[in-house]
């Protein structure tokens, strides 16, 4: 199995207890990913608008769901996939999904 698909299933692994442990925000979380800047990502968290995904990046919560992330999934991790520190999660808005895919996820996922 390729690095891309295990890290996919450590995702699957811990999405729903990574989703329960965060409350400042009301997010949508989707495990599946998005390429940004030719890096894979495995999952995309959405805040509703542009302005609360920039609050979360300023206040630090974008971090701590990344350093939450990576401590529920390394457990997991037999073969070491994971590194520390690298992001294997996107962050969006779904005010961008409106704006610039008609509202429409497959749209935003193609």
């Amino acid at each position: 199995m390729d690095t891309q698909k295990m890290i996919h299933k450590l995702v699957l692994k811990v999405f729903d207890e990574l989703k329960n442990g965060i409350d400042h925000y009301k997010l949508e979380m989707i495990a599946f990913g998005k390429c940004y800047r030719g890096e894979p990502m495995y999952m995309t968290i959405f805040f509703d608008t542009d302005a609360e995904r920039n609050d979360a990046f300023a206040d630090g919560v974008c971090n701590q769901i990344d350093r939450k992330f990576y401590e529920l999934a390394k457990p997991y991790d037999k073969k070491n996939v994971l590194v520390h520190g690298k992001k294997y999660i996107y962050y969006d808005s779904l005010e961008n999904v409106e704006k610039n895919y008609q509202g429409k996820m497959p749209l935003y996922f193609a």
